[in-house]
């Protein structure tokens, strides 16, 4: 009865079996992981090892990159301190032609040649304000909103002064605002003059002939709708030196305070809001709009003396408010957005220009993750170093008293930029500090990781050796107990014959 069970059942070869499937089983975990060099090629086979593995390998991944960021800040603060060591050199360099300047064994004439330098190293102030990281300005600080000034009779109009040719009365067109700055001529033709005018950060250029009366225009070389009208009225300018004599005087440049000119502000109801953007930089604006019936296009422009950034529609393809039946957002290039207000008609051929006032934060803050939570951020802090708020503007030394006034506005701005280097200093250290941590903290969890991830080559192989071995036994086993029912079939039919 026990036989033919056997027979029927063949346990033993059932057994062999399943010993042969484990043996080949573990060869084939070995070999997997002595070619991948891991044990979690399978998470199956250590799937607490495989999740704590894996684990340990996103913070690795994330500190990596906290690394890399670190790094990134070290260069923002090298790249920051640079351009701060120029402002220093600027600034000190500045400070002595204060002092130049602040002594009676100076001339009066020499002051004007000392101030034009000085007014050069001011210029520069803003040029190294501008440093850029990836596009941001690290020290004009944050533009933060916009103020609208509505309805607002235009300076200058009448602010010229009294000379023997040119009428006092200005005739302002389009967009300008700031103190006249300088003035130059050179010779056009053999009776005329060339003439260029710095108002604020806009240039203005025209011709006048000698001997002539009548009206004449200095045109912006950056927005041909802007223009100063002047008048001559008597016949006496025969020379470039009686022309630049009498525009310095009629704009009392070199002559006591330059004056200031500012276009009419027209309140645009039809526009509701005007927002700013992180590109958008602090500083004055106009802003503007007009319809050309011809080619049915809408154009909105946008200026700040330096730069003139336009938006057009199709009153066709673009309607929006053409009919005043809906709002349109108008984004320019620079960031600064507005929106229309619904009931606006764009098809009026001009709406005149509005001063805007774009207000500049003191501060721009960069944030960089320096570990592997989100929360693990460190700020660096740039403070404006423009010649606004260094409180530089309208500095001169053309005289003694404005010499020594300079002077002390000087050290004020050489302590805040000296301050900003010893806080980015700080700072600096203190990303060098966080650098090192995060590399033996990744160092220690790659080691770490190692002990649930890693194979061990020896056992492996080992393992490797045994199982090859053990799974060849128990196919030989298995293909010996498979033979024992036929042998015991044969003995069977010898005994019954």
């Amino acid at each position: 009865m026990t036989v033919l069970n056997n027979v029927n059942s063949n346990i033993n070869a059932l057994t062999a079996r399943r010993y042969m499937g484990i043996n080949q089983k573990k060869l084939a975990t070995a070999n997997n992981q002595l070619a991948s060099g891991r044990t979690d090629s399978d998470p199956t086979d250590n799937p607490s090892g495989a999740a704590l593995g894996s684990l340990l390998q996103t913070n690795i991944l994330t500190e990596q990159q906290a690394s890399s960021n670190v790094t990134q800040g070290i260069s923002l603060i090298q790249l920051a301190s640079g351009s701060l060591s120029q402002l220093i050199e600027n600034l000190t360099t500045m400070k002595s032609l204060t002092a130049q300047a602040n002594t009676d064994a100076v001339s009066d004439s020499a002051r004007k040649m000392l101030n034009q330098t000085f007014q050069n190293y001011i210029t520069q102030i803003d040029i190294i304000a501008d440093t850029k990281w990836n596009g941001v300005s690290l020290f004009e600080g944050n533009a933060s909103s916009a103020t609208r000034f509505g309805d607002l009779a235009a300076s200058g109009a009448t602010a010229g002064q009294t000379t023997t040719d040119f009428e006092n009365t200005l005739d302002l067109q389009g967009f300008m605002l700031g103190a006249v700055s300088d003035i130059s001529v050179a010779q056009k033709s053999a009776n005329s003059a060339e003439i260029t005018l710095k108002v604020g950060t806009q240039t203005f250029r025209g011709t006048i002939d000698y001997a002539t009366t009548g009206n004449f225009h200095l045109t912006s070389t950056i927005d041909s709708a802007t223009s100063i009208g002047l008048t001559v009225s008597d016949t006496g300018l025969t020379s470039l030196s009686n022309v630049g004599t009498q525009l310095k005087q009629l704009f009392k440049v070199d002559v006591g305070t330059p004056i200031s000119l500012r276009s009419e502000s027209v309140n645009l109801d039809s526009i509701s809001t005007v927002s700013t953007g992180t590109a958008t930089v602090p500083g004055k604006y106009s802003i503007s709009y007009g319809y050309d019936d011809v080619v049915q296009k809408i154009t909105y422009q946008l200026s700040d003396g330096k730069n003139v950034y336009t938006q057009t529609f199709d009153s066709k393809t673009a309607p929006e408010t053409a009919n005043g039946t809906a709002s349109r957002t108008v984004v320019f290039e620079n960031g600064l957005s507005l929106v229309t207000a619904g009931t606006m008609n764009e098809r009026e051929n001009s709406a005149g220009y509005e001063i805007l006032d774009i207000a500049g934060g003191v501060s721009r803050t960069m944030q960089i993750q320096i570990g592997a939570d989100a929360d693990s951020m460190l700020g660096i802090n740039f403070q404006a170093t423009t010649v606004a708020l260094l409180g530089l503007s309208g500095a001169s030394i053309t005289t003694k008293d404005t010499a020594a006034s300079a002077a002390d506005l000087i050290d004020s701005a050489l302590n805040q930029v000296n301050s900003m280097i010893a806080d980015l200093g700080g700072k600096k250290a203190q990303l060098n500090a966080q650098g090192q941590a995060l590399q033996l903290q990744i160092q220690n969890e790659t080691a770490a990781k190692a002990t649930f991830t890693d194979v061990d080559i020896a056992f492996a192989l080992q393992e490797s050796t045994q199982y090859a071995a053990l799974s060849q036994m128990a196919s030989t086993v298995f293909g010996s107990i498979l033979e024992d029912p036929a042998k015991l079939a044969a003995l069977v039919a010898k005994n019954l014959n």
